[in-house]
């Protein structure tokens, strides 16, 4: 499978990596693990597994590479299927590389340890500190009645009962 991106912007790509490391956006293991993607895909393998690109690393942290790769818009991948016994079944991804275009800036939704809560509430005061017409409490009031509303979606798919709440409150 040829690359999708321009042999000529391979270097701008790979530096674009290194700035992302230095963010701490990534790991120097996401950098190896996203350049031995990058190896195997210039080599024209087709069939890129977890396994083939752990090479002695574990499935969770090329998992995790793969998702904040993803996230940054270094990567996208298309999941294969076959069929075997009459079931659809997942087999290797079909992986792309791609320039991303937002520019390098610490991203801490990518940060392994932020809980759900957190990010949620990070991102929200994110976006209040760039709309500066939106005031923090007002940010904090939306982003609880957001969770609220997720733990209601969650519950309601758990036990099949949904409790829309009266409009008179």
């Amino acid at each position: 499978m040829p690359l999708s991106l321009p042999s000529d912007h391979a270097f701008l790509w790979h530096q674009k990596l290194k700035e992302q490391v230095a963010v701490r956006n990534i790991t120097d293991l996401h950098l190896q693990i996203a350049l031995r993607l990058y190896a195997l895909l210039e080599a024209g393998e087709e069939h890129i597994t977890h396994h083939l690109l752990a090479a002695g690393r574990g499935i969770s942290a090329v998992q995790d590479a793969l998702r904040r790769l993803r996230a940054l818009g270094f990567i996208t991948w298309e999941p294969q299927y076959v069929v075997r016994e009459g079931r659809n079944r997942r087999t290797a991804n079909r992986y792309r590389i791609i320039m991303p275009v937002e520019t390098t800036r610490p991203r801490p939704e990518l940060r392994r340890r932020a809980g759900a809560v957190h990010r949620a509430l990070s991102k929200q005061k994110e976006i209040a500190q760039e709309r500066a017409w939106i005031s923090p409490a007002e940010v904090v009031r939306a982003s609880e009645a957001r969770i609220i509303a997720a733990w209601q979606r969650a519950r309601a798919a758990r036990t099949g009962y949904w409790h829309r709440p009266s409009l008179s409150a």
